[in-house]
């Protein structure tokens, strides 16, 4: 049994201040940062007994605070105390499985966890020249067409005395990210990113830099950042990596030139991702997909390592949070 509560207070609109304290005992990915969705993830836990998400137990409290001092330019802070411990699976059948495979990431790097504590301080700038916003389903989308967007990423892992404090490390990130509009409804998605961890000391499988990447049919995300074919916890780092993403939204391309198919309202895009894990062949995806803008979408994809072929899938693109009307 667990539970969290969140307390969020918003000031200076004009600058977007916000202060957000929380706390409590619940489970946790340990791919928090990018993993895939819990209602998809259960839903292939009832029926095939296959769990894509591994969690962990956390005690937590955590301080968050966000202003923009200046136009574009947001800066966000975070204190964070944690207490976590592994947990073991205890479903026992599904409706086509007797046992459900344990709780334990798929990655040759992944150690079990010890019971420990860490407390973390995020120090984070991102900037948007001559940004804007607008209203989309009740929210503001912040957008600029002709500039991207930088973000600098500064965490810091403190060691403590104390039995349970065994992990500490710094972690340096940099990205960016554009959407860029062309010719006829014609649409340039682009981000990238790269980093670094040193000083590092007994690092936990939570605290490695995790990518997304979900080996399953239906995901929740869209198609613009993340892998389609390697597991879920296959792409962690805890040294250096640098990844890329590129995606070209059109009218026509393929399905479209036929002529009966040519009035209707889905739209095709390419793809092309890459990442470089330090100490790992460089893994690439190229891919077609079809669909709605980022409603929903299916797509091919082929993978390779080292411009080696390693393997080819489809998935569906279902993200609840765009479908979400507030």
């Amino acid at each position: 049994m667990g539970g969290a509560g969140k307390l969020s207070l918003e000031y200076a609109p004009r600058n977007r201040g916000s202060l957000s304290l929380s706390g409590g005992v619940t489970s946790a990915d340990y791919n928090g940062e990018s993993g895939e969705s819990r209602v998809i993830n259960s839903i292939s836990s009832s029926l095939f007994g296959h769990n894509h998400i591994n969690f962990y137990e956390i005690t937590y409290f955590t301080a968050d605070h966000a202003i923009e001092p200046f136009n574009g330019l947001l800066f966000t802070t975070s204190l964070s105390w944690q207490r976590r411990k592994m947990l073991d699976n205890h479903i026992h059948k599904s409706w086509f499985k007797r046992e459900a495979e344990p709780n334990i990431p798929e990655n040759t790097a992944f150690r079990p966890m010890p019971e420990n504590d860490i407390l973390t301080a995020s120090f984070g700038l991102e900037y948007t020249p001559a940004h804007y916003y607008h209203m989309y389903r009740g929210r503001k989308v912040y957008e600029n067409p002709h500039y991207p967007t930088f973000a600098l990423k500064y965490d810091r892992a403190f060691p403590m005395e104390g039995s349970r404090y065994l992990t500490s490390y710094h972690l340096m990130q940099f990205s960016a990210r554009q959407k860029i509009e062309f010719g006829m409804f014609n649409r340039l998605n682009w981000s990238a990113n790269a980093g670094t961890f040193w000083d590092a000391d007994n690092l936990q499988f939570p605290d490695f830099k995790h990518f997304t990447s979900t080996h399953i049919l239906v995901t929740e995300r869209t198609f613009d950042t993340g892998f389609s074919l390697p597991d879920n916890y296959a792409l962690a780092t805890d040294t250096r990596w640098a990844q890329a993403h590129v995606s070209w939204y059109t009218p026509y391309l393929l399905l479209k030139q036929i002529p009966w198919l040519s009035k209707k309202s889905f739209d095709e895009a390419l793809r092309l991702r890459s990442i470089v894990l330090y100490g790992q062949r460089p893994y690439t995806e190229l891919g077609y997909s079809l669909g709605f803008s980022d409603i929903a979408r299916i797509g091919v994809f082929v993978g390779f390592e080292a411009l080696k072929y390693h393997s080819v899938g489809v998935s569906v693109s279902l993200p609840l949070s765009v479908l979400a009307i507030e």
